[in-house]
């Protein structure tokens, strides 16, 4: 059955995303969260949705350690491994990212 839902892994893409950042060695996680985030923050056409969905996903996990942070971890669906502390660029990053889906096609 699908996932579906308005939390940041409550679609099967992220949710998928999810268990791949669990499969990785945790030395590997970071790269996956910037590869997620690049992939749309420097996309100048249309963004498909499994790539939206994904970074929206990975910008939650970026976003999961700051004040009020809980509300984007997910015990169903995200992430259940470490990750390893996220430098500011990724924030940065993640930013670029939401900001090109809400101003997007």
């Amino acid at each position: 059955m699908a996932k579906w839902g308005y939390k940041p892994f409550e679609n099967d893409t992220a949710a998928d995303f999810s268990g791949d950042l669990d499969e990785v060695p945790e030395s590997e996680r970071l790269e996956l969260l910037r590869a997620a985030l690049s992939a749309v923050a420097a996309s100048d056409g249309h963004v498909d949705a499994g790539r939206a969905e994904v970074a929206i996903a990975a910008a939650a996990v970026v976003a999961r350690d700051f004040p009020d942070g809980e509300q984007f971890q997910s015990a169903v669906c995200g992430p259940t491994q470490s990750i390893p502390p996220v430098s500011s660029d990724f924030v940065t990053l993640a930013v670029r990212a939401v900001d090109r889906l809400l101003d997007g096609d």
